[in-house]
């Protein structure tokens, strides 16, 4: 079977969490007999790039659609992005829809493409697998990681763009053959206000490849929380997580802590963090995803953070069901929804995101049992229920279910 996927977030443009499950998903469809082809964009940058996956991708046929060279820095204010989003829609990735479509287009008729996968968002992409079915009467699904006309981020600031968003985002999720999304509020949701039957969970998942090089946890010197990801925003607002480490180290004063906040930041997060004492916090930058398990080797607990806002429910949750198997003890702040009753089943360390006390109170439970050596027991263990490969199989059956008319 020939599947086309649309994956605009891929590398070595972006590692983000899109772009990894992109490839760790086509990676595995690939070996079980699917046969890929990936259309794509050069010239856009989220971040930086990220040569990870360099290696893994040569094994794929990839076409790259040229759009112009911009690099998006997290967190930066941007005045003309601002402008853009006024009048642009689905998004300001639009130029991509019309620079994409005859070249999708080519590859089906060229390949003899059966099927049509796509990673969203962006939403320009849902647009252009629509047109492309148009085209070419092909069958698609669609692969949802944030909703689209609840608007979580602020895409749309007039009445006309979010009308258009609902009166397509129906069409196109009529018209797919399955969808799947990546929380189960989103899978409620779907099948309730569209009355569909063909929506499926599929979260993030975790490589097998990268816990494996997760070594054992050793004592050390210090005690070492790690947090990895982007940090600042709506969803992972930390301010109470920095205050209620202030609260700790007035109480704990020369404690052998440190926290390590590794990735892309608001520039007030980063502010925020050159308050603490270099032996208290280390900041870095965003590091390669092939760097990670490098950190997570030194560090002893690592931290998950998902914040209140708008539809919070609905946010993706990517990092959780790969800090949940990566050998190590998980402490969490979160809001008080489904996320936080799904990780209470798997650690004890969970309050709310915004409980400076209680956040305070668990930093000093977790530096008891360091100091004890007593946290070992609640390192967490892969689950095999929750990786890529796993995933790779459940997407296979339900493409293979689901060909050509």
């Amino acid at each position: 079977m020939k599947v086309l996927f649309i994956a605009y977030y891929f590398p070595p443009y972006t590692v983000a969490t899109p772009a990894t499950r992109a490839v760790e998903l086509i990676k595995n469809l690939k070996s079980s007999g699917i046969e890929p082809y990936i259309l794509t964009q050069e010239g856009f940058v989220f971040g930086q790039r990220d040569h990870t996956y360099d290696e893994v991708i040569k094994e794929f046929r990839i076409f790259r659609v040229k759009m112009p060279e911009v690099k998006r820095t997290y967190g930066r204010k941007n005045s003309l992005v601002k402008v853009l989003r006024s009048f642009t829609w689905p998004d300001t990735y639009m130029l991509f829809i019309k620079r994409a479509l005859n070249k999708a287009v080519e590859i089906v008729r060229k390949n003899n493409i059966d099927f049509i996968f796509t990673f969203a968002p962006p939403f320009s992409s849902l647009v252009l697998t629509y047109l492309i079915h148009k085209r070419t009467g092909l069958p698609y699904a669609i692969d949802m990681q944030d909703p689209w006309k609840e608007d979580l981020y602020g895409l749309y600031s007039s009445a006309f763009q979010r009308k258009l968003a609902r009166y397509y985002e129906r069409r196109i999720f009529k018209k797919a053959r399955f969808i799947t999304a990546i929380n189960m509020p989103m899978v409620a949701m779907y099948k309730s206000e569209y009355n569909l039957s063909n929506v499926y969970f599929l979260p993030f998942g975790y490589s097998g490849k990268d816990v494996a090089l997760v070594n054992p946890m050793e004592k050390g010197d210090k005690l070492r929380f790690l947090y990895a990801g982007t940090l600042g925003g709506r969803y992972k607002d930390p301010q109470h997580l920095l205050n209620a480490m202030d609260l700790f180290f007035s109480k704990h004063y020369g404690a052998r802590v440190e926290f390590f906040f590794v990735g892309n930041k608001t520039d007030d997060v980063e502010e925020r963090l050159k308050k603490f004492p270099r032996d208290e916090v280390i900041s870095l930058p965003y590091v390669e995803k092939r760097e990670i398990t490098k950190l997570v080797n030194k560090a002893h607990v690592l931290l998950l953070l998902s914040t209140e806002g708008r539809h919070s429910n609905l946010v993706s949750t990517s990092k959780v069901y790969e800090l949940i198997n990566m050998k190590r003890p998980l402490f969490a702040m979160l809001t008080e929804d489904w996320l936080y009753d799904f990780v209470k089943k798997y650690t004890p360390f969970v309050t709310k995101w915004d409980d400076e006390v209680g956040i305070a109170g668990m930093i000093e439970e977790l530096y008891e049992l360091w100091k004890q050596d007593n946290l070992s027991k609640y390192t967490l263990k892969p689950k095999e229920e929750f990786s890529y490969k796993r995933f790779g199989e459940k997407l296979r059956e339900l493409m293979m279910g689901y060909t050509r008319e």
